[in-house]
């Protein structure tokens, strides 16, 4: 079950990741890719196997994009807020 999940989340991560580029949000969309396909995915490879062993491995993938989906959440409230205000 856990091997597709990151595909999902990846999906949402890229496709807000395009839309800020699209609206001229440079940052947010720079921070979103940069977060799930260096920042966030080395501390997890780093981190990870050291807590749970191999498990962690397969595990940097998931968490990495869950994180990340965080910090787009995070993005795109801000941007509700802004466009509401």
């Amino acid at each position: 079950m856990i091997t597709y999940l990151p595909f999902f989340f990846s999906g949402i991560n890229s496709i807000t990741s395009f839309y800020f580029t699209a609206t001229g949000r440079a940052f947010e969309s720079a921070v979103i890719s940069f977060s799930r396909g260096l920042v966030i995915l080395l501390v997890c490879i780093f981190v990870l196997p050291s807590w749970f062993g191999m498990t962690g491995v397969w595990l940097a993938a998931p968490v990495t994009e869950v994180m990340t989906l965080g910090i787009t959440v995070w993005f795109l409230r801000r941007e509700t807020r802004r466009e509401t205000a």
